[in-house]
């Protein structure tokens, strides 16, 4: 049972037993009980609903909070055939067995769609299968198994990237926006970039990774 399904049984609890507790008051003559509780009934969740805002746009002042939301709330579609990433860090030992991200909009006519894994000089060390089919999907997850568990043989940055190519539409990712204005935009305090962007009409992961600049980082996790 759900959090949400829970707190609607309870609610639901509620009002059967204040019916019952105004259904005695009524037989003995008194007045109802008009007892407070802390649970919402039907009506109120309903009304609660209608005022609440449906989209971030909807929200009233609080500039600065709804523009440091809409940065981790974008999604993009690819270049054709380009190279996306984003930096993690990643401790001695650790074990890697796929990687997934969002597809917010199909793809169509997929030719490559893959994930990557590469280490803080830009040199390919995991990858997956070349799976184009898994990205013709919406608003879900696409995770992808390396072709081979990696093991992290030092702690430090690595970068988790996807490659994908289409002879119609590509699909649109999730991201993890960033100002335009900022000059430092892609740049983690210690000056390194924290998203990664390379290539173009690629059709698979190179064994070095040439960094471009973007204002771009994707939203990739690992298992």
């Amino acid at each position: 049972m759900t959090e949400e399904e829970a707190l609607r049984r309870a609610e639901d609890a509620e009002l059967t037993a204040r019916a019952a507790r105004q259904a005695d008051s009524a037989r003995g003559g008194r007045q109802g009980d008009e007892l407070v509780s802390p649970l919402a009934d039907a009506d109120e969740r309903d009304i609660e609903g209608a005022l609440r805002p449906k989209r971030l746009a909807d929200f009233t002042g609080q500039a600065r909070v709804r523009e440091q939301l809409t940065l981790i709330l974008q999604s993009a579609p690819d270049s054709n055939g380009s190279i996306h990433g984003a930096s993690v860090w990643l401790a001695a030992g650790d074990v890697v067995h796929s990687l997934a991200e969002v597809v917010t909009s199909a793809g169509s006519g997929m030719s490559h769609g893959m994930y990557a894994i590469y280490d803080e000089d830009l040199n390919l060390v995991a990858q997956t299968a070349d799976t184009p089919a898994a990205f013709q999907v919406t608003n879900q997850w696409v995770e992808l198994p390396l072709t081979s568990p990696y093991t992290v043989p030092t702690s430090g940055r690595y970068y988790f990237v996807d490659l994908l190519a289409a002879t119609t539409t590509m699909p649109s990712i999730g991201n993890l926006g960033s100002l335009a204005a900022s000059s430092s935009r892609n740049l983690l305090p210690s000056g390194i970039a924290r998203g990664v962007n390379g290539g173009s009409g690629l059709d698979s992961f190179p064994s070095t990774l040439t960094l471009a600049t973007t204002g771009v980082s994707r939203c990739i996790v690992a298992e």
